[in-house]
């Protein structure tokens, strides 16, 4: 039975799933009002095992979802590593502030022997199981994704626009990007950029190389008036994905924000019945390319 540490995307995105996925989830106490003040998370109610705390929880339980901001995740990801009966992780992206801090806790989990997955949502998603990448004879690929982040449309001060605390366009969004990219082949970064304010980016461009692939060119822009999430070779002639956002809206579920993932999240889930090698493979050459793009910048 997995429990979930963190109250906001692990409870709207990761408790649906995980229902759904794998069956009841044992949760403290302190989350149910969040579970009974969102409607499309009451169905779920009956189907939850309450607890008077989160040690309760992490005690009963032998998976747990971490959804915490990334400067508290390898913390709490410590603390659930110190219980022998927890086998399962589900860590969310980006897995610390920094990649070297990021690389650090990979490592401890990776020593714990215990089997675990990142929640890059995109290799989960339908148009990129499907999606089949092009040699290096049809020229450039782009890949641009824009969009206005909620901090950016609701003028929030939290840490998902401060790049330092693992916000921004690329520490934030920009891992699923990165990760799309270790999975089709790609192994370095041939430039890497941030636009914006300081320590508030809202861009990010990059270019990145692999053998036998052509040459792929990333746009990740979260303060733009339009949403759009294109993939397409050459000029832009023959688009590989065109879609408005990168996420499809669940069958038969209510438009209610960030739960059009969980449909992408129960395909994360479900990996847990292949092998872990691939995954543990595809992990590290994608924390290898987000270090890249980080020491492009740093030049």
């Amino acid at each position: 039975m997995f429990t979930v540490v963190g109250g906001g995307f692990g409870l709207y995105g990761y408790v649906p799933a995980l229902i759904e996925a794998t069956g009841p989830v044992v949760l403290p106490r302190e989350y149910e009002a969040t579970l009974v003040r969102r409607t499309e998370l009451r169905p779920y109610l009956d189907r939850v095992r309450w607890t008077r705390d989160k040690a309760a929880a992490l005690a009963q339980a032998d998976g747990v979802v971490v959804a915490v901001p990334p400067q508290h995740q390898p913390e709490i990801v410590k603390r659930c590593l110190e219980h022998p009966a927890i086998v399962r992780l589900v860590l969310e992206k980006p897995l610390a502030a920094s990649p070297a801090a990021a690389d650090e806790l990979l490592g401890e989990v990776e020593r714990s022997g215990r089997r675990y997955r990142v929640g890059y949502t995109f290799l989960h998603a339908d148009w990129a199981r499907e999606l089949r990448w092009p040699p290096a004879t049809m020229g450039e690929v782009r890949l641009d994704w824009t969009f206005m982040a909620h901090h950016f449309a609701q003028s929030l001060d939290n840490w998902k626009r401060h790049h330092s605390m693992g916000g921004g366009p690329l520490r934030f969004f920009g891992v699923h990007v990165i990760a799309l990219l270790a999975r089709h082949g790609y192994d370095a970064v041939t430039s890497s950029a941030l636009a914006g304010e300081g320590d508030e980016p809202h861009a990010w461009g990059a270019r990145f190389a692999g053998p036998g692939l052509p040459e792929c060119v990333v746009r990740v822009d979260s303060r733009a008036p339009a949403n759009a999430f294109v993939i397409a070779t050459g000029a832009g002639a023959v688009p590989l994905v065109r879609l408005e956002e990168p996420f499809e809206l669940a069958p038969g579920a209510a438009d209610a924000g960030d739960d059009r993932r969980v449909r992408v999240l129960r395909s994360l889930l479900a990996t847990f019945d292949a092998p872990d090698d691939e995954y543990r493979a595809l992990y590290a050459r994608a924390h290898a390319l987000w270090g890249a793009a980080e020491l492009e910048i740093a030049r």
